[in-house]
């Protein structure tokens, strides 16, 4: 995942850990923008834009869409595990995944 500018922190690595299920990726979600996009990762957390308000679930389907399409992978691989009320959330990118969670930095 890769911010249009370089993150300053060293706690980048936080952002995706490998779990028995897959991967989880912390999200900062920042709902309302006009286009979905990835801002930064720093402080343990990818943050990414929103291109959908915080109505019925409309935010998190387009996290869902914007983060499967960047890291190339299914939508059905990917599933809020926590989060759903909040802007911090938790992404599993489910096992099997041939990513590891430098590559998904990457990405």
């Amino acid at each position: 995942i890769s911010p249009s500018s370089k993150p300053s922190s060293t706690n980048i690595c936080d952002a995706v850990s490998e779990c028995p299920s897959g991967l989880k990726i912390s999200i900062d979600a920042k709902p309302g923008a006009k286009q979905s996009s990835i801002v930064r990762v720093e402080d343990g957390a990818v943050t990414v834009q929103i291109a959908a308000r915080a109505v019925d679930g409309a935010a998190n389907a387009e996290l869902i869409d914007f983060i499967a399409e960047v890291l190339g992978v299914r939508r059905q691989g990917l599933s809020l595990v926590s989060g759903q009320l909040s802007r911090q959330k938790v992404l599993l990118l489910s096992a099997p995944c041939a990513m590891t969670p430098a590559e998904v930095l990457q990405k």
